[in-house]
């Protein structure tokens, strides 16, 4: 019975997806969990860019709202998550390589700053995207997490 009311309440969540200009005024807005999934390779194949940011925004039947922040290197195959939710924010992927310095992605010509070890592979990012949507917006448990602050680090 769990397991219907969840998913009765995702089917009417509102999501709301941005990574190009005219998504600003007409987002992209997934019916279900593998829709959302696949707004991932959409993205890759249609931006010219290696580089490529996209803003998830996901408010549930309940008035809950959570966002994910998604930077995609697409040549190498990987991407970094920020997820804000309404009891956490501030909450960034931790890949396993640090590359010693904060990494960053283009958000419609702005560079949107990760830590330097929150690169994870595109297949867990597509699969912390269906997490997300199953959930109601909870942060998706299949990444593991880190604290992360602009202001500690020495620019």
């Amino acid at each position: 019975m769990v397991i219907t009311e969840e998913r009765e309440s995702s089917i009417n969540n509102k999501v709301e997806v941005s990574y190009l200009p005219q998504h600003l005024d007409n987002p992209i807005t997934p019916e279900s969990a593998d829709e959302l999934a696949a707004v991932i390779d959409e993205m890759v194949s249609e931006v010219d860019s290696d580089q490529d940011y996209v803003t998830i925004i996901l408010t549930s039947p309940r008035g809950k709202v959570a966002v994910l922040n998604i930077g995609i290197l697409a040549g190498k195959g990987i991407g970094s998550i920020e997820y804000q939710g309404d009891d956490e924010g501030g909450n960034y992927s931790k890949g396993v390589e640090d590359v010693g310095r904060p990494v960053f992605y283009y958000d419609f010509g702005n560079p949107r700053f990760f830590p330097g070890d929150s690169r994870v592979a595109i297949d867990s990012i597509k699969q912390a995207l269906v997490r997300f949507y199953e959930t109601d917006g909870s942060r998706p448990d299949n990444i593991n997490w880190q604290e992360w602050s602009t202001e500690a680090v020495d620019w």
